[in-house]
């Protein structure tokens, strides 16, 4: 094959016998697939070293907390350094309502991760469980100096006020919470108990109804279940 150069030159070009430019395209967009999966698999790896992602902490994200406390268990054992699996293990052991061992976990992963404002707030809702509302605000302010723009932020704020029966003032926190993570289940769940609790049906049943969708295993989820019929 030639080609005509900017300088008015001609340059040939060789080619394999045998290969058509077809093959070559193929041939090396196949190559280029492989290297992109390759480079997935790597980062995450990566992410399961740096403790960001693993089965456990999937396993919390997605509300499935009887699979995830084994799971984060054995992961906590195997790597006793992880802050976030610690993290995940408090939070996951705080929603199945063993509150002693949930602040043990999150106190663990705080000491190792004092920059962690999520063990703070989740240290701040277990203070909430227990009433210790003063203790629970302390801790929210201190998860804001870390991170003022967590939307946990509002979540928890919200907790500390539903648990205090200030369910308007707990309604505004949770509607942000919810509007900055729509997924975070537990948002909807206290929006939908203090919606009820101030004779809001109209509000109450679509967060009740979003909790149920994104948790409906959780150990919340038939109480949920016998208020909606109550409501209807």
């Amino acid at each position: 094959m030639v080609l005509s150069t900017d300088a008015g030159t001609r340059t040939r070009m060789n080619r394999s016998p045998g290969r058509s430019w077809d093959s070559t395209r193929s041939y090396t967009g196949g190559m280029k697939t492989t290297l992109i999966s390759t480079i997935v698999l790597v980062l995450g790896w990566i992410n399961v070293l740096a403790g960001e992602s693993s089965r456990g902490i999937e396993l919390y994200q997605a509300n499935q907390f009887g699979e995830a406390e084994s799971v984060l268990r054995e992961e906590v054992g195997a790597e006793p350094e992880n802050a976030k699996a610690w993290q995940s293990l408090g939070m996951t052991l705080l929603r199945l309502g063993k509150l002693d061992e949930a602040k043990d976990a999150l106190r663990k992963a705080a000491d190792l991760d004092p920059a962690d404002a999520e063990a703070k707030l989740g240290l701040a809702e277990a203070a909430a469980h227990e009433k210790n509302f003063d203790e629970a605000n302390g801790l929210v302010e201190e998860a804001v100096t870390l991170n003022a723009e967590s939307p946990k932020v509002p979540y928890v704020r919200g907790v500390i006020k539903a648990g205090q029966r200030d369910f308007k003032g707990a309604v505004k926190d949770l509607e942000e919470a919810c509007e900055k993570d729509e997924r975070n289940a537990y948002a909807h769940y206290y929006a939908g108990l203090s919606y009820n609790a101030l004779k809001r049906p109209d509000k109450m049943i679509g967060h009740f109804q979003s909790f149920t969708k994104l948790a409906g295993k959780a150990p919340e989820a038939q109480r949920v279940q016998t208020i909606l019929k109550t409501a209807r």
